[in-house]
């Protein structure tokens, strides 16, 4: 004789050990998931590193930098889910039709599975997006990354048959490196660029006349006196120039501090100071300081210009070295 209940219980004991497995698997599943969406967090916080720091100097909060961080990674957990939702009641259904008693499927319990993923989501994100949030600006501004994510996966993959052969290879770099040495070119004539950078004070259809004729000119500078060099885009820039500035900039000009505060990049500027301080009492073309030129700037940099007056700086030009002219 049997007993029902020790019937009943062995006809369930293959969906007993079924749910266990599940349960397990489901769990390890979780944890695997947990550490690649670790993995990039801190991926997203390595590249964007910069941008965090100079969101900090500009007064963004800690919530609002991690709340930026792990958006991306929200949304796509619950484009997921969206996605798993109607798959997972797809396979409960065929799956009760084998009983011939079973409970309806509430879409309450998929819902909260979903609740519950994404809240493990935002807390495995969390984690490294608050310290990214806490990093120190100045050292966010002055990190770099040494590799990008294909460097470093090539490295890993290839590095140990490299070191082997690298003292082969070396002779052949040295020797290519050698090859690749542009030619010297010739020095461009005096007059002609002081010419240049006079019109680049305030001439702009002369400046686009010259520049078209002689590309070459762009970057040119020209020794005032005493070492004291200048460029077009900086004779526009201490002018306050935008125009002429903007042109220069446009066509591949070297821009400097004293240009981007003339023409009210804060962010920038602001970054550039936090982590380079002595830059605000560094001096520009004629001696003339970031002062000068956040006031020659106009309305568009005069957030820069209280900005700088509050750090101290109150000269608009300093003495330059070397022999009286």
């Amino acid at each position: 004789y049997q007993f029902l209940d020790q019937k009943l219980d062995e006809q369930y004991d293959a969906q007993g050990r079924l749910a266990k497995l599940v349960g397990i698997f489901s769990l390890f599943a979780v944890f695997i998931a947990c550490l690649g969406l670790f993995a990039l967090a801190s991926w997203t916080a390595e590249k964007r590193t910069r941008e965090i720091g100079i969101r900090k100097v500009m007064g963004a909060e800690v919530g609002r930098i991690v709340l930026l961080i792990t958006r991306d990674f929200l949304l796509l957990v619950l484009l997921a889910g969206l996605v798993a939702v109607p798959l997972a009641w797809f396979g409960v259904g065929r799956w009760l039709e084998a009983f011939a008693f079973r409970t309806p499927v509430d879409p309450l319990v998929f819902v909260a599975a979903v609740l519950v993923v994404l809240l493990i989501a935002a807390l495995t994100v969390s984690f490294r997006a608050v310290k990214a949030a806490r990093t120190d600006p100045v050292k966010a501004l002055r990190h770099e990354r040494v590799m990008d994510r294909r460097h470093f996966i090539a490295t890993a993959a290839l590095g140990l048959p490299l070191i082997g052969s690298s003292t082969l290879l070396l002779p052949q770099l040295a020797g290519a490196q050698d090859m690749a040495k542009p030619p010297k070119l010739a020095q461009l004539p005096q007059e002609l660029v002081k010419e240049f950078v006079r019109v680049g004070h305030n001439n702009l259809p002369e400046v686009q006349r010259m520049l078209k004729e002689r590309p070459d000119l762009l970057n040119a500078s020209w020794d005032v006196g005493g070492g004291d060099f200048e460029t077009a885009l900086e004779g526009a820039g201490h002018v306050g120039d935008r125009e002429i500035a903007e042109y220069l900039i446009g066509q591949g000009a070297r821009a400097n501090i004293f240009v981007l505060t003339m023409l009210g990049h804060t962010a920038i500027v602001k970054g550039l100071l936090a982590v380079y301080p002595d830059l605000l009492r560094t001096k520009g073309p004629h001696g003339l300081t970031l002062l000068h030129h956040a006031t020659r700037g106009g309305e568009q940099a005069k957030e820069l210009l209280d900005h700088i007056v509050d750090l101290g700086l109150t000269e608009t030009r300093s003495a330059m070295p070397g022999p009286a002219r």
